[in-house]
């Protein structure tokens, strides 16, 4: 057990009763809510100082609705400091009034996640003009951005990354989701 406090950069709470999460239907560790007093009661003894608000994959239009979501966990918890929601940035400058709604009106959040991974051409996705446009976006609100590929998708990583502002802070989620269990970890 570490004897410092942690912060937690990855935390995940949801709730299926406020949000459609497609992608947890039948699952029996997703299949149902999960809330921050869920994560203190498994987090034991941990002494966790503060934590981040990551997305949690909830379908596609319900970014504003997922960040009151998770600023009602943060009432009840406010250890909370940060919320990085989804946004959909492919849409490029088009995003941009959404962008300032969610940082007029939910002053935690601190910078954008879209999951690639799972797309239907995460390449398409991730190396098109408008994703790219958008991204550089958030240099303008002073936000980050967590992008979520897997240990197969690094390729369009290390070309997708040149085409990013300095500006943006980047962060790799799961490093990359090394494939470790095949060996597959040159990368």
């Amino acid at each position: 057990m570490p004897n410092f406090p942690i912060i937690d950069t990855h935390l995940h709470v949801w709730d299926q009763t406020r949000l459609k999460y497609s992608a947890f239907e039948g699952s029996p560790l997703f299949g149902h809510p999960y809330h921050v007093e869920d994560y203190q009661r498994d987090s034991g003894k941990l002494q966790i100082e503060a934590m981040v608000f990551l997305e949690c994959y909830a379908d596609f239009g319900q970014y504003i609705e997922e960040i009151e979501f998770d600023e009602d966990e943060q009432k009840r918890d406010p250890r909370i400091k940060a919320i990085i929601p989804m946004a959909p940035l492919e849409w490029g400058n088009a995003v941009e009034p959404m962008l300032r709604q969610m940082r007029d009106g939910h002053p935690s959040v601190r910078g954008i996640r879209r999951i690639m991974e799972f797309d239907k051409d995460p390449r398409a996705l991730t190396l098109s003009a408008g994703f790219i446009e958008g991204v550089n976006l958030l240099e303008k609100f002073g936000w980050s951005f967590d992008i979520n590929p897997n240990y197969t998708q690094m390729d369009i990583i290390r070309e997708f990354v040149p085409q990013i502002s300095r500006g943006v802070p980047m962060i790799l989620d799961h490093c990359g989701k090394p494939g470790i269990k095949p060996g597959a970890i040159e990368q």
